[in-house]
């Protein structure tokens, strides 16, 4: 908030206060008069105080009008020389690039930092650059922070000393940073438990399936209780680190560091996925679907057919499920790209190919 709305903001709470006072003077004496009676001699001490209150608060009315004259003043000098020093259609694209490379030069990495470690206050190109940076990013929910430096300022980096034979990165300009693109983690778009927090062994007691039967009239009843059982979780440790320089930071603040940690985010998702969903353990991960104790599985119908037999798995690999009461609620399936391949290829009436579908 500029100076001068701040003043604003004060001197009309002050004004407040003081039609506060001159109403609480009115409402005593109109109390007195619809009682048809003289103010008591504490009320006219109140009202007396109240006034003296009010005269107080109006005094200081000519100072708060001369510092918001200043502030105002103050204001539009600043506002006209960031004005000469950075041409107002720079934002719009359409400044001299000569120019903007000439301002861009002036400004200095070092007194940046000392702006940064809190040894300077921030002045010259240096202010003006973050000036522009923070109106670019005014509708923005987090704003600028640390030092700004708007776009246009930023595209200007030339590298010429890396040709495209050296480098992968498109070698004449830097821009913005752009977040990569992924697709969501897969476990958790099929709806998987998430336990976290865990700092040992994690033991879940598990009861089997209870079974009643048919007995005569008279018959005793049999006992119809089942063991339970555990599974053990332990707990894997999935880690790694980037190395970020302190440079980096000063250039790109927050931006950099969230760029970061979307894409170690990505890659930790990616290989939770890959360990979960593998045909055999990966090592050092937990252990993977395939190989695990328990899960239901099935006789393939038939040896391999292309575009065939994997289509008759599929339904069976369902009625396996079904069978075991396994398809009630929500339910999510993971297929490979191999698996659809076939799927999608499968006659499944004479000579007629199905619909592609989103599994």
């Amino acid at each position: 908030m500029k100076r001068s709305d701040t003043l604003k903001s004060e001197f009309e709470a002050l004004k407040k206060q003081r039609t506060d006072k001159l109403d609480t003077v009115s409402a005593i004496n109109t109390s007195a008069e619809s009682e048809k009676r003289a103010v008591t001699k504490e009320e006219q001490s109140q009202i007396d105080k109240l006034f003296e209150d009010a005269d107080g608060i109006k005094v200081r009315f000519a100072d708060f009008e001369k510092n918001i004259e200043r502030a105002m003043e103050l204001e539009a000098n600043e506002a006209e020389k960031a004005k000469r020093a950075i041409p107002a259609d720079f934002s719009k694209g359409k400044g001299e690039e000569k120019e903007k490379t000439a301002l861009v030069g002036k400004w200095s990495i070092r007194m940046a930092h000392e702006y940064i470690s809190g040894k300077k206050q921030l002045s010259g190109v240096e202010k003006e650059l973050h000036e522009a940076a923070v109106e670019e990013m005014r509708n923005v929910k987090d704003g600028v922070q640390g030092l700004g430096v708007p776009s246009w300022a930023v595209s200007l980096e030339k590298r010429t000393d890396i040709d495209q034979a050296t480098s992968a990165i498109q070698p004449t300009m830097v821009g913005a940073y752009v977040q990569s693109l992924r697709e969501n983690t897969i476990f958790l778009q099929v709806g998987a438990t998430i336990h976290e927090g865990l700092t040992g062994d994690f033991k879940i007691p598990i009861i089997g399936k209870h079974s009643v039967l048919w007995e005569g009239e008279n018959d005793a009843t049999d006992d119809i209780g089942v063991n339970y059982t555990t599974d053990t979780l332990t707990p894997k440790r999935i880690s790694g680190y980037v190395d970020v320089s302190r440079l980096l930071n000063l250039q790109n603040g927050e931006v950099a560091s969230r760029n970061i940690m979307a894409e170690m985010g990505a890659a930790t998702g990616t290989a939770i996925d890959d360990s979960i969903f593998s045909s055999t353990n990966v090592s050092g991960a937990p252990t993977c679907i395939a190989a695990a104790s328990g899960v239901g599985t099935f006789t393939e119908t038939a040896s391999f057919s292309d575009a065939v037999s994997m289509a008759k798995d599929l339904t069976l690999a369902e009625q396996t499920l079904a069978d075991a009461e396994a398809l009630k609620g929500k339910v999510g399936y993971v297929l490979s790209t191999k698996f659809m391949n076939q799927v999608k290829r499968a006659a499944q009436v004479a000579y007629i190919n199905p619909v592609a579908l989103n599994w």
